[in-house]
């Protein structure tokens, strides 16, 4: 979500962009409610599209002032679904850190990553591998689920 200054010292929490072609999102819970106090990184909401559901985390501190959309709702991007008063001196999440790269790999050899499942998604889990070490890979085939 994108946090945006509103007049009244508050921030607009909009609706995040769940993938590259997502163009709205539904509003499946609200896991705080008005004067909640959130820290930043706590799970505020779950958000779901056509192609994936996820918890949202804040991303500053602060009271939850109000929820502009209810549960069930489907809403565009960018669209301000709630309000958050910050903390006197808020605080941003540090961005998380690239995991650490293996040793150099041999020659030939190209390590794969996880791809990034979308703007708000910050992991992901493999769900079984369809192909084995040794196995030859062509561009484009599927490894893994």
């Amino acid at each position: 979500m994108t946090e945006v200054p509103a007049p009244d010292g508050t921030v607009e929490i909009t609706m995040p962009r769940l993938g590259d072609t997502v163009l709205e999102g539904t509003i499946l819970g609200w896991l705080r409610q008005p004067g909640d106090r959130v820290a930043v990184g706590e799970l505020i909401a779950e958000i779901s599209s056509d192609k994936v559901t996820t918890e949202y985390p804040a991303e500053q501190a602060g009271t939850l002032v109000e929820l502009l959309v209810p549960e069930g709702a489907t809403v565009p991007v960018g669209a301000p679904i709630a309000r958050l008063a910050l903390d006197a001196a808020p605080a941003v999440a540090p961005p998380p850190s690239p995991p650490p790269l293996a040793e150099s790999a041999p020659a030939g050899i190209v390590e794969i990553a996880m791809p990034r499942l979308g703007d708000t998604v910050l992991e992901g889990t493999i769900l079984g591998w369809l192909r084995q070490p040794g196995d030859r890979v062509a561009v484009g085939e599927l490894i893994a689920e």
